[in-house]
């Protein structure tokens, strides 16, 4: 509390406009002041997830440290060094954030599992959001105990754990023409089904499954498709873990576009945790009834995506979600619903746009309280 003391609560707090996310460095230190630890945490908590990790991690010599007035003729005050004495503290006392006031009954997509993501995931729940799909390239380098202790500490399920970017950054699939391409992405989606097993979620199938090549006839890819599909499946089920193909639109593969060539696929590997996920954004691309499509591929389906039909959150464009969530649920579909979506106008305005445009059509659709 001597270190807490040097601070001078300056009006115009410099040390606030060094941090990345704003925060109310006076005030959580005067809380320090005085005692008040758990307060303390709470004001950090206001706008950071993760404070355990940015105490330790976080370059505060050049941040929020490099901007303390008491730096200008001496030792700054340690900032870092309190954060992370407040995390501990609120950690070994089992203080966790406040969760949001109600729950708006939606998952979320976080692009990433490390601090980045998870920071975003903590921000959503205060939103009211009850879990998120997770996305990574290498789980062997997360710490996947810390991955699950933050989601369970933000109150948040993990729902997902998505493969597409191990071929939208890495372009690795399964029905590339090289043998070498074709290992090492089953290779990496069987650690991602590993992950999800941890964090009890289930697995996603895009961009990963690849597309019809010149070097390759189209029953070739079809059976390297199945022969890979049913490879995961096979590996997956002992874990408890499902695997959700995505129907995508043709401006991305041309590989399995529509719901009746899911289905097909589906069929196909014959394996009872290799379902289908329905994408509103897809669907309303890709089939001439989207309404039709859904009650049709009902019973293929584990898992909904919505965004708009311009990408953006819901309620920006022209689809009837209303109507949409009414046919999944006449369906008997109970599962999660996900905003997949562009980060319009920013990550907050987005997700908090969806909430309170999707909360009352959930409420009166699914009748659920804390929608």
């Amino acid at each position: 509390m001597a270190e807490a003391a040097r601070c001078l609560n300056c009006k115009n707090a410099q040390c606030m406009k060094g941090c990345p996310v704003s925060i109310n460095i006076p005030g959580f230190i005067a809380e320090v002041k005085e005692g008040n630890f758990e307060a303390a945490y709470h004001v950090i908590s206001e706008s950071s997830a993760l404070p355990a990790v940015c105490g330790r991690v976080c370059p505060q010599e050049t941040q929020c440290e490099g901007k303390c007035i008491r730096g200008i003729k001496g030792e700054p005050v340690a900032i870092g060094k309190l954060e992370r004495f407040v995390a501990d503290w609120a950690r070994e006392h089992g203080i966790k954030p406040k969760k949001a006031e109600k729950l708006n009954g939606h998952k979320v997509a976080v692009i990433g599992s490390g601090p980045a993501g998870l920071t975003c995931a903590g921000d959503l729940a205060k939103l009211g959001y009850q879990g998120v799909e997770l996305m990574t390239l290498n789980p062997s380098e997360l710490d996947w105990e810390f991955v699950k202790c933050e989601a369970e500490k933000n109150g948040l399920k993990v729902v997902l754990v998505c493969t597409g970017e191990i071929f939208g950054q890495l372009g690795l699939s399964y029905t590339n023409p090289d043998p070498e391409n074709r290992k090492e992405a089953i290779r990496r989606s069987k650690e991602i089904i590993d992950f999800a097993a941890y964090l009890g979620a289930n697995i996603n199938i895009g961009r990963i499954r690849g597309q019809y090549c010149k070097e390759l006839t189209k029953a070739q890819t079809e059976e390297l498709a199945v022969a890979a599909f049913r490879e995961l499946a096979d590996y997956a089920a002992p874990k408890g873990v499902k695997i959700a193909l995505e129907t995508v639109t043709i401006m991305q593969t041309n590989f399995i576009n529509t719901c009746a060539e899911g289905a097909d696929m589906v069929d196909r590997v014959n394996r009872p945790n290799f379902r289908l996920m329905l994408d509103v954004f897809h669907l309303n691309l890709e089939e001439k009834d989207l309404f039709e499509a859904i009650r049709r591929y009902s019973s293929y389906n584990i898992h909904v995506h919505l965004a708009d039909n311009n990408r953006r959150y819901p309620g920006q464009c022209g689809l009837d979600f209303e109507k949409i969530i009414s046919t999944f649920r006449e369906c008997g579909y109970d599962g999660a619903f996900t905003t997949e979506i562009f980060q319009l106008p920013s990550m907050e305005g987005a997700a908090k746009g969806a909430a309170e445009y999707l909360i009352p059509i959930m409420k009166k659709v699914y009748g659920q309280e804390e929608a």
